[in-house]
């Protein structure tokens, strides 16, 4: 669900009603040491981001998704997969055109993070599906010109400390938690 409902307004709403008190985010991910309340309290400074902003990078972390379960079967459908990544890419470039998306350090950390995450899965595609063609590669992140301590190129192409496999579902399982809920 893309809409505030429940007087969830904020990331930081939704954290303190379904995550800061449930014990099943406290759970070890696999093949790490962390937890997803380890590595959504790292991300404090996205905490004030409202539902209705956030849910504008709803559909591509949808397509992301879609495209390692395109993959993720015992006989991928490369096909599929190539027609998810084109719907990525076009809602990532709509979203890196957006003003209002590249004047936000906040927005500019979750385009990063699609922009990490995609070029993780076309190295994942490649060794799951050899006789797939080439999948579209993403432009840089426009970022506006900012003033002070906001520098934006210091975020572009973070590297988080998780391997490329679990990146995705790192990332993606908070923001699909937040726009998923009745």
């Amino acid at each position: 669900n893309k809409d505030p409902q429940d007087g969830i307004t904020t990331l930081n709403d939704f954290y303190r009603k379904h995550i800061e008190k449930n014990a099943k985010h406290n759970d070890k991910i696999t093949n790490s040491s962390k937890t997803y309340k380890d590595i959504i309290n790292k991300k404090q400074d996205l905490m004030n981001i409202g539902i209705n902003d956030i849910s504008r990078f709803y559909d591509a972390f949808k397509s992301l998704c879609s495209m390692y379960n395109e993959l993720g079967d015992e006989t991928p459908d490369c096909e599929k997969c190539s027609q998810k990544a084109d719907e990525f890419v076009n809602k990532y470039n709509e979203l890196n055109n957006d003003s209002d998306i590249t004047r936000n350090i906040s927005f500019i950390q979750i385009l990063s993070t699609l922009f990490n995450d995609y070029n993780s899965f076309k190295s994942y595609r490649a060794e799951k599906c050899s006789k797939c063609s080439n999948i579209p590669s993403l432009p840089d992140i426009k970022a506006a010109q900012f003033s002070g301590q906001d520098n934006p190129e210091s975020l572009v192409y973070i590297s988080e400390d998780a391997s490329s496999s679990s990146s995705i579902a790192i990332k993606l399982i908070p923001a699909l938690f937040i726009c998923s809920i009745p």
